[in-house]
């Protein structure tokens, strides 16, 4: 049903149809124990980085660089994403507490149940995403040969604490098991708390779109021009939008003016590890054999998320283009003057759409991801040709 009366509101973790997504996302890392277990990693990882630091300034072997830097920059990005969690989780929290949620069947049934589709899928999302994550960190914690060529800590344990090699090993294993939790949270909490904002918007488009729904009949256009009642229901109308549209968007551009910072240092990180990955991968001179589930389980879960929080920074793009669309679409020849002033407002506000920056000149988006995509494409390809070059002949 189309009303342009306040909604009964109600609070997000209420009527939250991404229910799944706030355990995975928000919930998960508040816990006492994960908190803990999260803060004895996060120590660990602390205290083994400077050691491997120490150890590569003592050495400076080009080669030693290059065979632990992957693993290197993983755990300064694990580390990040513990301390980040805490403060991401608190924003997203505020700014869904700010909200003033409508419940999704406020703009009718078809709204409703494209809604509940979308969160169904986000949901399944979430969890084959978790699972997969979670093999991963198991066949990561199972030893394989030569796993000391990958794993910075291993070799420490060996050299070290010989006589406790075996027990910090198993130790820093059973780490792999929470560190996929972590490592997504950052990608979760944006996915989370974005989907429930372009949902609000999704409702919000619907009343929009029908602002002249059922005043108008263009056969009395000339009748209507002079009914103030009809007039000051338009005005009203209007005017409802553009409180709605100005609250959603001050919670969307709190959330993401919090999060700005914390959000281009995840892309910096995420970059230097892809780097540090592909270089190890073509430089590796073990056996992938035993390897393929390990790297296929990562490769799903990373490539999954990627993909994932590029659609839902373009898919809010889109709905908020919407917008606009809806107000050019509108048919305003019945109005009066004063009613086609604040439409002529409105319509200039929504020229520019709203986005999901990550610095001054990037967003979260198609073109975003595809430029992503030919950078790996690009490295990839050098990375063959250095391969392929016989040194021997020089």
């Amino acid at each position: 049903m189309i009303s342009f009366e306040e909604k009964h509101l109600t609070n997000v973790r209420e009527s939250d149809v991404l229910w799944l997504g706030r355990i995975m996302s928000l919930e998960i890392v508040q816990y006492k124990p994960m908190r803990f277990i999260l803060n004895i990693i996060a120590v660990s990882i602390i205290a083994l980085t400077l050691i491997q630091t120490y150890l590569f300034l003592q050495k400076f072997d080009g080669l030693y660089l290059i065979k632990y830097a992957s693993v290197y920059t993983a755990s300064l990005f694990i580390l990040f994403s513990i301390i980040a969690a805490p403060f991401l989780t608190k924003f997203s929290t505020e700014a869904l507490n700010n909200l003033e949620y409508w419940p999704i069947e406020s703009a009718g049934a078809q709204i409703e149940k494209q809604i509940q589709r979308e969160a169904i899928y986000i949901n399944t999302f979430f969890v084959v995403n978790m699972v997969v994550s979670l093999i991963s960190g198991v066949a990561h914690m199972i030893p394989l040969d030569d796993d000391k060529e990958l794993f910075y800590p291993l070799a420490i344990f060996e050299e070290f604490a010989p006589k406790w090699k075996n027990w910090l090993e198993w130790g820093y294993r059973l780490s792999f098991l929470v560190v996929p939790v972590v490592m997504l949270n950052s990608s979760y909490v944006g996915i989370y708390t974005l989907s429930n904002f372009r949902f609000q918007i999704s409702l919000f488009n619907h009343l929009l779109k029908n602002i002249n729904f059922p005043l108008n009949d263009n056969e009395q256009t000339i009748e209507l021009m002079d009914d103030q009642k009809y007039q000051n229901e338009i005005n009203k109308r209007l005017k409802f939008c553009i409180k709605r549209q100005t609250h959603l968007y001050k919670v969307a551009h709190y959330v993401t003016g919090k999060v700005k910072h914390l959000s281009f240092f995840v892309a910096i990180l995420t970059i230097l590890l892809l780097i540090a990955v592909i270089v190890f991968l073509f430089s590796f001179q073990g056996t992938f054999e035993n390897r393929y589930f390990r790297i296929i389980t990562l490769v799903l879960t990373a490539g999954n998320t990627f993909i994932h929080v590029i659609i839902m920074g373009n898919r809010i793009e889109e709905e908020t283009e919407k917008i606009f669309e809806n107000l050019k679409s509108l048919n305003w020849s019945s109005w009066n003057l004063q009613n086609r002033q604040v439409y002529l407002i409105f319509l200039h506000n929504n020229e520019e759409h709203f986005k999901v920056p990550i610095s001054e000149n990037a967003s979260v988006n198609y073109e975003l991801g595809i430029s992503m995509a030919k950078t790996i494409c690009s490295m990839v390809s050098v990375m063959s040709q250095l391969k392929n070059i016989d040194y021997s002949k020089n």
